[in-house]
C-alpha cells in the first residue's frame, strides 16, 4: 500500500459523496497509524477477527489503539470461521463446553 497514494483515493471518494466514511480491513496498528497520518478524513472502522478463539486483539495493541484513535473495530468471525460449533478439536470443544456454562449461569441469573 502506497499510503498517499491511498489516502488521496479514499479521500477523493469521501469527498465525491462515493464513501460517507471511511473504513479499513485487517490493518495493523502501524498501518492504521501510517495511513491516518495522510487521511484529511478520520478512518472510522477497521474490521478485524475476533473470537474465543483468535484473542489476539485483546492484548496485540488492536483494540487499544482503536480507542486512542476513536475507532471502532468492526468484528469477523466472530464463532471463528464456524469452528466453534462444528470442530472437534479438543481445545476448541473445550472453548465450547465452557461458553455453554456461562450461558446457562446467565440464563439461570435471568430467571431468578
Amino acid at each position: 500500500m502506497d499510503p498517499g497514494e491511498t489516502a488521496m483515493a479514499l479521500d477523493e471518494l469521501v469527498a465525491e459523496g462515493i464513501y460517507g466514511h471511511i473504513g479499513v480491513s485487517n490493518l495493523s496498528v502501524s498501518r492504521i497509524n501510517l495511513l491516518s497520518s495522510k487521511l484529511g478524513n478520520p478512518i472510522v472502522t477497521n474490521q478485524i477477527e475476533f473470537s474465543p478463539l483468535h484473542l489476539n486483539p485483546r492484548s496485540d495493541g488492536t483494540f487499544d489503539a482503536a480507542i486512542l484513535a476513536g475507532y471502532r473495530p468492526m468484528l469477523w468471525a466472530p464463532i471463528g470461521g464456524g469452528s466453534l460449533l462444528t470442530s472437534n478439536d479438543e481445545r476448541i470443544a473445550n472453548i465450547r463446553l465452557e461458553l455453554s456454562r456461562i450461558a446457562k449461569k446467565i440464563r439461570a441469573r435471568r430467571r431468578g
